[in-house]
């Protein structure tokens, strides 16, 4: 239904999308009730939040106002399975790919993010306390630079700093913008210097989008970054069997 208005000209781009959306649909078809099923399983009197990790949708719907049905056709049934917690996202690349789409989403998701925080948010990067912590979402695809640099500086007094972004902080010395932030070489500079900010916070960072899951800790420039990948869409099957590869 949300692809009728599919529109990728480029042949070949056009075969591995089509591919995509097959492949990616017959894992969430078995896969999200499930997911969703033992999400709202987890829920008890204490829990404040949930959060998504971005790719909310899988875009590439071809027209505006379907992109944006998408979006709201997902939101509204997260709810419903999850009831009357509020709900954050963060873009990721899949949510803004498209005709329009990425005019749509900073039109429609910013509006949806303040009714699920009672406050106003304006941006795809912005932040909100729950408690003594405090939650910074940003936008990978465009970094807010100085809206990032803000929040961190206001996150100063919070017991912990979480850093919810769809690519990941770590890596963070590569050539690969597609994969985490600020990870192109033009932005080496950048990346060091919030790779430092986000050590000298303790960062907690939750992200997605590189199709494994995992655990990483890393020490350095006067502090520390704890991230944690979710996933749940492999490439392969063998990439859904999950192993410790180190430890210590």
């Amino acid at each position: 239904v949300y692809h009728s208005n599919y529109n990728e000209k480029v042949e070949w781009l056009n075969r591995v999308q089509r591919a995509e959306f097959a492949r990616n649909g017959e894992m969430w078809r078995e896969r999200c009730p499930r997911l969703m099923d033992r999400a709202s399983r987890l829920i008890t009197k204490d829990t404040r939040m949930a959060i998504q990790m971005g790719d909310l949708i899988q875009g590439d719907c071809g027209k505006g106002e379907v992109h944006q049905q998408m979006l709201e056709d997902v939101m509204n049934d997260f709810k419903h399975r999850l009831g009357d917690l509020p709900l954050v996202t963060v873009v990721g690349n899949h949510d803004i790919r498209g005709t329009d789409a990425e005019s749509v989403y900073k039109s429609y998701m910013p509006k949806r993010m303040s009714e699920e925080l009672g406050k106003n948010i304006e941006k795809t990067t912005f932040g909100f306390w729950i408690g003594n912590d405090a939650y910074i979402v940003v936008d990978f695809n465009t970094p807010d630079d100085n809206e990032l640099e803000r929040l961190l500086e206001e996150a100063k007094s919070a017991r912990y700093t979480f850093v919810i972004v769809h690519g990941p902080v770590l890596p963070f010395d590569s050539s690969s913008c597609r994969w985490f932030l600020y990870g192109s070489e033009n932005d080496t500079a950048k990346r060091r210097h919030f790779r430092r900010l986000f050590a000298q916070r303790n960062i907690i960072c939750l992200c997605g989008h590189t199709h494994w899951t995992g655990i990483s800790d890393w020490w350095g420039d006067g502090g520390r970054i704890t991230q944690f990948n979710a996933n749940s869409v492999w490439s392969i099957p063998e990439k859904g069997k999950y192993t410790i590869t180190t430890q210590d």
